[in-house]
């Protein structure tokens, strides 16, 4: 658990100490297959901040979750960047 003013934000163990191939698999399957409950952007950008700290091996991991995290700001704001394909 790491802690924050706000409260502690549960970090999965993948997180911290999993291999770039298992986070990857994990990060893919919570935050985009909908599989998984769709975690909250402030446990997200914890996320982000761990992996930064894992250093080069994690840097494209941090970076997805920088996408994702603009994805959610986006869909907020009422310009989500997904679009339908074929265009309509």
């Amino acid at each position: 658990m790491t802690n924050n003013p706000a409260g502690p934000v549960a970090i999965p163990a993948i997180i911290i100490s999993g291999s770039p191939i298992e986070v990857d698999r994990y990060l893919v399957v919570t935050l985009w297959t909908g599989e998984e409950p769709k975690p909250s952007v402030r446990t997200v950008t914890e996320w982000v901040n761990i992996l930064h700290e894992r250093g080069d091996d994690f840097a494209s991991h941090a970076s997805a979750c920088h996408y994702w995290l603009f994805e959610q700001m986006a869909n907020k704001a009422g310009k989500p960047l997904t679009r339908p394909y074929p265009p309509t």
